[in-house]
């Protein structure tokens, strides 16, 4: 058994992918559970381990969860 490169779900797929996942639209922010910031993708601060990280559709979805804006990204402009 291995998991879903992209989902992450358990499966008979080791090293593979999801045909379904392939098809999502990928989502333009992550927040960190650790500092309860959000970033975009392409920020500096997103590295380390993904299971850290929470993919987020929008800036209010953020917010609802409780983020505050990183300061060097500045997602929400």
């Amino acid at each position: 058994m291995g998991k879903c490169r992209i989902c992450g779900l358990e499966c008979g797929l080791f090293r593979k992918v999801h045909k379904a996942c392939l098809n999502k639209p990928p989502k333009p922010f992550v927040g960190s559970k650790k500092s309860m910031k959000y970033h975009k993708k392409s920020c500096r601060y997103v590295k380390g381990d993904p299971t850290t990280f929470e993919e987020l559709e929008s800036v209010g979805e953020a917010i609802i969860k409780g983020y505050s804006p990183c300061k060097v990204c500045k997602p929400d402009k």
